[in-house]
């Protein structure tokens, strides 16, 4: 069961799924899946409900529109040379501030020509940081979105990222289920936040496979720990799983 697991890395890393033609022996694209940490992509408007006083013009950042526009654009470059010729079909992001940043992005002249369309929930994180998802319609059709929420059992006021659950029909014929995961910062330790975040994923993975134990699965995202660390290992327990990843630490 696990082997049909897969995690996709915070680097920018591309999965294609191909098959090979028979009669004239050339290589097909079915889908092109990533995953791209994009590091603070706010607004420049203030927003009293989230911690966001340092992406203003007057704050530490100094974030003004001409550096939020070059940033788009800069983001806007990278999706775009990911894999050649090619831009992914299904992309999911962290680290972005609301649905309007991911509208901007997509809606940029050097992307608008992909047609993506957006999944995005607003997270309780107080940093305001989301995670989301952009994918092809013609490639992708997302009929089931949802939030999973991660809380402390120790700690009613703690507050970060869900992970993202889309499940949708690749190709319009095979059903796909991706988790976007950005697991909370190795900042001042939240091992054990990592940990519940391993098992509320793996919680969800299990729930599939009982139902469909040959379900094509994505856990994607940055989930700022090794493969060799608990969360990964013992609890969201992928040693078995095909695993790529890098970590940071926000």
């Amino acid at each position: 069961m696990m082997k049909k697991i897969f995690i996709l890395s915070i680097c920018l890393l591309a999965s294609a799924f191909s098959a090979q033609s028979q009669e004239k022996k050339e290589e097909k694209i079915l889908g092109l899946v990533a995953f791209y940490n994009i590091e603070n992509l706010f607004d420049t408007e203030d927003d009293p409900n989230i911690n966001d006083e340092e992406f203003l013009p007057e704050g530490k950042n100094e974030w003004t529109p001409e550096r939020y526009q070059a940033k788009l654009k800069n983001i806007a470059q990278v999706i775009n040379s990911m894999a050649g010729v090619y831009t992914p079909d299904i992309l999911g992001l962290c680290e972005i501030e609301n649905r309007k940043v991911v509208e901007d992005l997509i809606q940029h002249p050097d992307l608008v020509k992909n047609g993506y369309q957006i999944v995005h929930f607003d997270s309780p994180d107080r940093r305001g940081v989301d995670v989301g998802l952009i994918y092809k319609p013609k490639v992708f059709v997302p009929f089931h979105t949802q939030p999973l929420q991660l809380n402390n059992p120790k700690d009613t006021s703690f507050r970060s990222r869900d992970i993202l659950y889309v499940k949708g029909l690749i190709h319009r014929k095979d059903t796909l289920h991706i988790f976007v995961n950005h697991w909370p910062s190795r900042r001042g330790g939240k091992e054990d936040m990592r940990i519940e975040a391993g098992k509320l994923a793996r919680s969800a993975v299990d729930s599939i496979l009982k139902i469909n134990p040959s379900a094509k699965i994505i856990l994607m995202g940055d989930f700022n720990d090794d493969p060799t660390n608990k969360s990964i290992a013992d609890h969201l327990k992928a040693n078995e799983m095909f695993f790529l990843s890098t970590t940071d630490d926000s």
